[in-house]
């Protein structure tokens, strides 16, 4: 069956969203959805939350979305496309009393709710981020799930470093290749003048701060839970060629000097993982795919990602104060020069800050608030990121793309800048922060 995707005009929002309230756990089998159901427009077809769609014929299934979109985006400026997992997931916790249990609020429903909740009323298009048709996307998770298999059991040094390297290589093209078919049925559906949001995104640092989980133990946890952690951490040990002894040795300013050699040629091997031919491929493929849809009057507005901090992880677990990371480790996949990429910021009692985790580098035009309101429920924090931050900029260009279908992203991105940010440097680099308050005005108003 054919999972739809989801149109709707936002209602008027006042107070918390109702996507930030625990949700009704949908029924495991495909249900026709109602359009009562999303507060809008809902192509019929049907949806589970459990598994991606299953499309007996590829072509077709292309073919149908594509024929939606031209129908519904035709004089449509200034829609706002999230590319996101709208599938809901149970909450952490102990399920409630007849087995009732708590669902969270989506990553996507999350994105599209900080949008409206800056003063967008444009319209919203929903797009499924699993759901594409040539599975090769998914073909290439496979081989990242094999090649992740495969350096945990491996026994010789150079395997288990070819796993890993092919493991961050396959992982990155499989998103790169995924995104390049959305915008692709974007472009081909008409999408003109508006924006597409991408939240998400995927860099060497993230997978280091992958292996770094594999390996780390929980605090509290028993040694029977860390096991599985101790032989990950050994297997890192052997492929790098790291002397055991010294790094558990008593000479500290030895074991020093080890940790660093292990964490820096880990780090190496991920980053070259962007000489694989098949993520360059799908690189040169997306890079592509955005061009066009920027020549055609729009937007593409990705997230900066939040490894901001796994530097300084690194700083504490090496001991040495001069780790880093280079900035290429940082860049989002997603993220190209005809993009427009947003970092985070953190407001504290006397302003306003780029945030810790938010990757920071001369290619990261806009900063925003990176706090999703009331994700966080009744007593729980909320939820904070880049990909908070994202809609925020998007929603601001889209209404731009829509009072000013004439003018280029470019041109769209130096109003948002001039007219509706902040100035600062951080390091020496001039930065733009979106303020709130001018924003929202210019969301509800329209005027600049």
């Amino acid at each position: 069956m054919i999972q739809p995707l989801l149109f709707r005009t936002p209602p008027p929002v006042s107070g918390p969203s109702p996507a930030f309230r625990p949700a009704p756990a949908p029924d495991p089998l495909p249900l026709p959805l109602d359009s009562a159901d999303v507060g809008g427009d809902v192509f019929a077809g049907s949806w589970s939350p459990y598994a991606p769609p299953v499309v007996q014929d590829p072509s077709l299934g292309r073919t149908v979305r594509v024929d939606q979109l031209r129908e519904k985006l035709q004089d449509a400026p200034g829609t706002l496309v999230v590319v996101d997992s709208f599938h809901q997931v149970p909450s952490l916790g102990v399920p409630g009393m007849f087995g009732v249990v708590e669902w969270a609020a989506s990553h996507g429903r999350l994105v599209c709710d900080t949008a409206l909740d800056s003063g967008f009323r444009g319209p919203v298009v929903e797009v499924e981020a699993s759901d594409t048709f040539s599975g090769a996307d998914r073909e290439l998770l496979g081989r990242a799930a094999v090649a992740s298999w495969r350096w945990k059991q491996a026994a010789d040094p150079a395997e288990i470093r070819a796993a890993l390297t092919e493991w961050t290589a396959a992982d990155r093209a499989s998103l790169l290749r995924s995104r390049r078919e959305h915008l692709d049925m974007l472009r081909e559906g008409g999408l003109e003048h508006s924006v597409v949001n991408l939240s998400s995104g995927c860099n060497a640092a993230a997978h280091m701060g992958a292996l770094l989980d594999e390996i780390l133990p929980v605090p509290g946890a028993s040694p029977m839970e860390n096991i599985g952690k101790q032989h990950n951490h050994e297997q890192l040990v052997r492929a790098m060629g790291v002397d055991s002894a010294v790094l558990f040795g008593s000479d500290a300013a030895a074991a020093r000097a080890e940790r660093t050699r292990l964490f820096g040629g880990l780090h190496d091997l991920l980053q070259a993982a962007d000489r694989d031919p098949v993520l360059q491929q799908e690189r040169a493929a997306y890079e592509s795919s955005v061009q066009e849809l920027v020549e055609r009057g729009n937007s593409v507005v990705v997230s900066a990602g939040n490894q901001g901090e796994i530097a300084g992880k690194l700083r504490r677990i090496t001991g040495n104060s001069d780790f880093d990371l280079p900035a290429s480790s940082l860049h989002n996949e997603l993220s190209t020069p005809l993009t427009v990429t947003v970092g985070a910021t953190v407001r504290f009692d006397l302003g306003e800050t780029v945030a810790s985790y938010s990757n920071f580098s001369p290619e990261v035009r806009l900063h925003a608030d990176g706090v999703a309101y009331g994700s966080g429920g009744k007593d729980g924090p909320d939820r904070v990121g880049t990909s908070f931050a994202t809609p925020r900029v998007a929603a601001v260009l889209a209404d731009l793309h829509r009072h000013f279908p004439a003018l280029s992203q470019r041109e769209l991105v130096e109003i948002a800048e001039q007219k509706l940010s902040s100035r600062a440097s951080m390091n020496g680099i001039p930065l733009s922060i979106l303020d709130a308050d001018r924003t929202a005005g210019f969301l509800l108003s329209g005027q600049l």
